[in-house]
């Protein structure tokens, strides 16, 4: 059993629940399609970084990132920061470069690159089977999903059809939990909008895996995430980790739909560093805004069918230093304005109990200082299907 790299990760789907997907075999002729995919993702770097967790990143010309590979994208007029942000912030804040306290693992690449993680084999075929990747609203420990459980709040208002979100942020800390060849865990946040059988779904956070293990992250395999920030990517490491019963490190995101563009942006707790954003285009059902939020953790078990640990690896009773928890947490509205959330429509939902809960710790008070809170967690196991 490995300790665990943590890396900033992006779920970034276009995802189509049509049916189950298992295990992927991978023939000769998927082998050499991964090659060739390989050449065509991993520009010719005008630099290259060894990332702390062992990654590579190369510094690439903004303009011939990956993500401008997307067909839907060859036209794409580039954008390098938000033209409008939620109430409360303003675009003369906003620096792409800016330096910051994050616990993010800082790059160095020069004005007019960015960097970009190096695509390996592995990573293509674990994108290929998003098995293990769940909507919000999918059923729990369904065929679809085997082996996944999740303990969360959503926030849905099945009375009201056209509230939309455009925008959903928090704070959550970051614990480096060990797991298991074949297993993950995360702490993240979801932005979501479901059409019949489809849904388009934005996830992001952070992330554990067996170390060399199936380690690594979709963020740009992802179709056309736009980095922009030359000093923070995403997949980059996390250089801090909380300590049960000690000190906490935490990160902060915000997700936030432009106004004017329709693009879905992404920066840290302040917005003074902007990592990149979604083009519209990519998303038919989110350019109307987001029906369902969510904050939480998320698990898949290994082979063996254990599960890992979740949020700080131990039930939640209350406590900061106890516990995995989102804090601060609030969404955009349907008219981009910063908003509290309304408590009492959050709906918890925790498919293994088990193993893992998660609860609401101020009795649905604002706390002045931190805001809502939600706690979240549990040691895993054999936690069914």
């Amino acid at each position: 059993m490995d300790l665990v790299h943590l890396i900033v990760y992006l779920l970034c789907f276009l995802m189509r629940f049509h049916g189950a997907q298992g295990e992927l075999s991978i023939s000769e002729e998927e082998d050499l399609e991964f090659e060739n995919q390989l050449n065509a993702l991993n520009k010719p770097p005008l630099k290259t970084i060894m990332g702390e967790a062992g990654d590579v990143f190369d510094c690439i010309d903004i303009h011939k990132q990956p993500a401008f590979d997307h067909p839907i994208l060859k036209n794409h007029s580039f954008q390098m920061a938000p033209t409008s942000m939620p109430e409360g912030f303003s675009s003369k804040s906003l620096a792409a470069n800016n330096e910051s306290n994050e616990v993010l693992e800082s790059m160095d690449c020069r004005h007019g690159t960015v960097p970009i993680r190096r695509t390996r084999k592995e990573d293509l075929i674990r994108a290929k089977s998003v098995s293990h990747l769940s909507s919000i609203n999918a059923q729990p420990q369904s065929a679809r999903f085997p082996g996944q459980h999740r303990a969360m709040f959503k926030l849905y208002q099945p009375s009201n059809p056209t509230s939309i979100y455009r925008g959903v942020y928090g704070i959550m800390n970051v614990y480096n939990l060990r797991v298991e060849p074949g297993q993950s865990t995360s702490a993240q946040m979801w932005a979501e909008n479901e059409n019949g059988a489809e849904t388009d779904t934005i996830q992001f956070g952070w992330r554990s895996n067996a170390n060399g293990k199936k380690r690594g992250c979709f963020n740009l395999l992802c179709a056309g995430f736009v980095q922009v920030n030359r000093k923070y990517p995403v997949g980059s490491a996390i250089t801090g980790n909380s300590v049960y019963d000690g000190p906490q490190y935490e990160i902060g995101f915000w997700l936030f739909q432009d106004k004017n563009t329709g693009d879905w942006w992404l920066g840290n707790a302040d917005l003074t560093i902007i990592y990149g954003y979604w083009p519209k285009s990519l998303f038919p059902h989110l350019t109307q805004g987001a029906n369902v939020v969510a904050w939480g953790g998320l698990v898949k078990a290994g082979p063996n069918g254990i599960s890992p640990p979740m949020g700080s690896g131990y039930f939640e009773d209350g406590k900061f230093e106890h516990s995995g928890y989102f804090r601060n947490i609030e969404i955009v509205d349907g008219r981009y304005n910063r908003a509290d959330i309304n408590f009492y429509k959050l709906i918890p939902i925790f498919d293994a109990p088990n193993c893992y809960t998660a609860e609401n710790v101020n009795a649905f008070k604002k706390s002045k200082e931190n805001g809502y809170i939600i706690m979240y967690g549990g040691a895993g196991g054999k936690c069914g299907m």
